[in-house]
């Protein structure tokens, strides 16, 4: 059961108290939850909302692990195949805005630098960004370098070029909804970078009687 499922029955039950079965090996528990609405007018729209409190005092193991440039990069291959099959799965909930632009990429990049070795991590970001870019850069789509490899690979099978109108109007379109489409994405990252109701605004929880 995913998150999404698990809000779609608590909105179902009119955000009440519900109780959940949960199943650990041989033992069923039962966990009653309780959804809240955070105090303040930025929220008065947004639906109740469940909590989850970390464990941030568990002890947590780590080991540097050294893998292969070739192991890299296939696993950045399989990362885009993952989050490409998302985004195109009509069954999935995963979708373009969900993404991220320039300013969601360099957000990023400042989060992992504030981590521990986020020095480390910013490679392994960059690797995984410059796979993404040569990959992308090699579709088959007009003013990416493998619409240009198409185009000569037509052009040298037709023996002539290709109708420079022809190849003006597609290019233009294709760049125009390039154009259009990182707008959209970043947008959509300025959105999620600045919070509503300014920087100043906080998250204030209702209490509870316990």
């Amino acid at each position: 059961m995913g998150t999404l499922h698990v809000s779609q029955l608590l909105a179902d039950n009119g955000w009440k108290q519900s109780v959940f079965q949960v199943r650990r090996g041989d033992q069923v528990i039962e966990c009653s939850v309780t959804p809240l609405k955070p105090a303040g007018e930025i929220f008065e729209d947004q639906d109740p909302k469940v909590g989850i409190l970390w464990d941030w005092q568990a002890n947590i193991e780590t080991a540097m692990v050294h893998p292969t440039p070739y192991f890299q990069i296939m696993d950045s291959l399989k990362t885009m195949w993952v989050t490409i099959s998302k985004v195109t799965s009509p069954s999935s909930h995963v979708g373009v805005d969900q993404l991220a632009g320039p300013v969601g990429i360099a957000r990023t990049k400042y989060l992992l630098l504030k981590t521990e070795d986020g020095w480390l991590r910013v490679m392994w970001f960059f690797v995984l960004f410059n796979v993404n870019l040569a990959v992308l850069n090699m579709l088959p789509l007009p003013v990416l370098d493998g619409g240009h490899i198409v185009m000569a690979i037509i052009e040298w099978i037709r023996g002539r070029p290709v109708n420079p109108r022809v190849l003006e109007v597609v290019q233009t379109g294709f760049a125009l909804l390039l154009i259009g489409f990182m707008l959209f994405i970043t947008t959509k990252d300025l959105g999620d970078t600045i919070p509503a109701g300014g920087k100043d605004a906080k998250v204030v929880w209702p209490e509870v009687s316990q």
